[in-house]
């Protein structure tokens, strides 16, 4: 299908002119009406570009619409090959061909740059998209350069983190992420680091029907910790630990529930098995001294502090134990030899 500049309506704009398509296509192997595709072109690139002359800048804008022709008949349906591909190995899944049916496009953009080059912007849907949308970014070439969801808040458009960033442990685990709940579990750890822990909980339990893995349960067991729920956080981090039974964050995690659910020997338990899983980590000895004072055992809580201050060298848990646990704990045991 070869378009011309006709084939368009123009509407002006600050520093640049919007040409909509205003004639049905096919992008993705689905139906688009009419509006649904337009040409953003900066006037001073066409204008430099066409020696400042009204008819030669509409040849200009009529060779943009050539290329827009070809790079419409490549969407229609060769790029699907490419397109999958790309999917398949963002996401680390193996459903790109049912992905690519499931997309509904909203809006697609060609935007002429300055220089005089294209980008390509894809607004659509997927099957994973509830109030998300999906955004697919190309370029000049007919190359896909990025592919990312957004979501809505406050009155616009947000991309999601991006996983590397955030540093904690357990976004690290979701780098790893199967399958496509990835969503779900995307929109939930963004309403919960807003602290809308229902949300939070109603996407992550979405994320759990697709794939019932460990990093899901674990993230399900902070909702619920968060809202008061802990015999649900305890058991769902209880599964997280069955799938994973050496990660130390989970573990750690339930070392948390267990002492707010007062079963602190079960909680000693996980604590020497996070040593034993990590003994170069000094946060789990202080972290088992805190227990063993709780149960009154001061002369072990002692010795985890001491070995923390003693062996941490200029570390943030040996000025915890030297400073706080230390003196408080020598006070406390004073106050019990006066009594």
């Amino acid at each position: 299908m070869q378009f011309t500049v006709d084939d368009f309506s123009t509407k002006p704009g600050r520093g640049t002119q919007t040409l909509y398509l205003n004639k049905n296509c096919a992008i993705f192997n689905k139906d688009c009406t009419k509006d649904t595709i337009f040409l953003i072109v900066h006037t001073e690139t066409v204008y430099t570009r066409a020696n400042s002359t009204e008819k030669a800048a509409k040849e200009e804008i009529n060779n943009y619409i050539s290329k827009i022709s070809e790079y419409i008949n490549w969407l229609a349906g060769k790029c699907k090959k490419d397109l999958i591909k790309y999917y398949n190995e963002y996401y680390k899944r193996k459903n790109g061909k049912e992905w690519y049916k499931s997309l509904e496009i909203h809006i697609v953009g060609f935007i002429i740059e300055k220089e005089g080059k294209m980008t390509v912007t894809i607004v659509c849907k997927d099957m994973y998209c509830e109030h998300d949308i999906l955004q697919i970014e190309m370029d000049n070439e007919k190359k896909v350069r990025d592919l990312f969801y957004l979501y809505y808040e406050n009155g616009e458009h947000k991309r999601y983190w991006d996983l590397e960033e955030k540093g904690d442990p357990w976004y690290k685990e979701l780098l790893e992420y199967p399958n496509g709940g990835k969503i779900y579990v995307l929109r939930s750890v963004n309403y919960y680091d807003i602290g809308e822990y229902n949300k939070a909980l109603g996407a992550i339990d979405k994320a759990i029907e697709i794939d019932e893995c460990a990093i899901n349960y674990y993230l399900r067991s902070k909702i619920h910790y968060d809202l008061e729920q802990y015999e649900k956080s305890l058991e769902d981090i209880n599964e997280a630990i069955n799938q994973k039974p050496d990660w130390v964050d989970a573990r750690e995690h339930r070392i948390r529930i267990l002492l707010t659910l007062g079963r602190n020997e079960e909680a000693l338990e996980d604590a020497n098995m996070t040593i034993k899983l990590k003994p170069d980590s000094f946060f789990f000895y202080m972290r088992r001294g805190e227990i063993y004072e709780q149960q009154g055992e001061y002369k072990k809580a002692m010795d985890d502090y001491e070995y923390v201050a003693n062996n941490a060298n200029d570390n943030y848990y040996d000025k915890i134990c030297k400073y706080e646990l230390i003196k408080n704990l020598n006070k406390k045991m004073k106050s019990m030899e006066n009594a």
